[in-house]
């Protein structure tokens, strides 16, 4: 609210890559406007995942945060944060949420702060964070046919609700 807004936007084929035409978006943006970070804060990918090296230099190179979803649970730091939430040590928020098709639900949160972000080569990008996110019903059911979410970012979360690696490691 009371932010403006940039869309960025291309047509494809099925077979065309979306890391490269976000890459296009972003380069034609660079020229319109100049570099990203002088003014652009946060970039949300709402699609698929775009890799350690990608979103590492979103932030250092061109000086923006970003927030996007795991592609999948292959991902090391998908990896690191699950086998952080297995711990007893972890601490899961739940808070209620609106949703357009399903209704009202809760959505129960876990936070991990300062985790490495690993390319294909292990060569860190971070740190970042990972937030993982899971819905049930107003009775405390899992949504089994909802995912267990895995959201990436290099924005800092809250540190009343986070939990950082230097504290679980220690």
């Amino acid at each position: 609210e009371g932010h403006e807004r940039v869309v960025g936007w291309a047509l494809g084929g099925l077979a065309r890559s979306e890391k490269a035409m976000l890459k296009e978006i972003l380069k034609g943006l660079r020229e319109q406007f100049g570099r990203l970070g002088d003014w652009m804060k946060v970039l949300v990918m709402d699609r698929g995942y775009w890799g350690a090296e990608f979103l590492g230099a979103l932030k250092r190179e061109e000086g923006i945060d970003y927030v996007t979803r795991a592609r999948d649970g292959e991902v090391d730091v998908v990896k690191d944060a699950e086998g952080l939430a297995r711990l007893d040590s972890t601490i899961w928020h739940e808070v209620p949420e609106p949703h357009s098709r399903l209704g009202n639900m809760l959505v129960r949160l876990a936070g991990f702060a300062g985790l490495p972000l690993y390319d294909e080569n292990d060569v860190d990008h971070g740190p970042c964070q990972v937030v993982i996110a899971e819905e049930f019903d107003l009775k405390r059911q899992r949504l089994a046919e909802r995912p267990r979410f895995h959201y990436v970012t290099s924005l800092p979360l809250d540190p009343a609700n986070a939990q950082s690696v230097q504290q679980i490691r220690s």
